[in-house]
């Protein structure tokens, strides 16, 4: 039996099908309690940009983003060189 046709069975019996890597994360998981460094997660990411996306995990709206690193949603004008 194909593989695909053996998870479209365990699929239609209520059972769920994960790719190793899935497996891989959910294993961590359970045996970290949870817990993980934030920088493991997204190490492409800086301090800042990991705090935002915790920001949006958590529902704020870009406003309440915005009001939290005290910043503007307006985008600054552009300036020119002075001579």
């Amino acid at each position: 039996m194909s593989s695909i046709a053996r998870a479209v069975r365990t699929v239609a019996a209520g059972d769920g099908v994960y790719d190793g890597t899935v497996v891989e994360r959910i294993t961590r998981h359970l045996l970290t309690g949870g817990r993980a460094s934030s920088s493991a997660i997204f190490p492409q990411l800086s301090d800042r940009e990991r705090d935002i996306l915790t920001l949006i995990a958590r529902g704020l709206s870009n406003p309440e983003i915005a009001d939290h690193y005290v910043l503007s949603l307006k985008p600054s004008a552009p300036t020119s060189p002075t001579s």
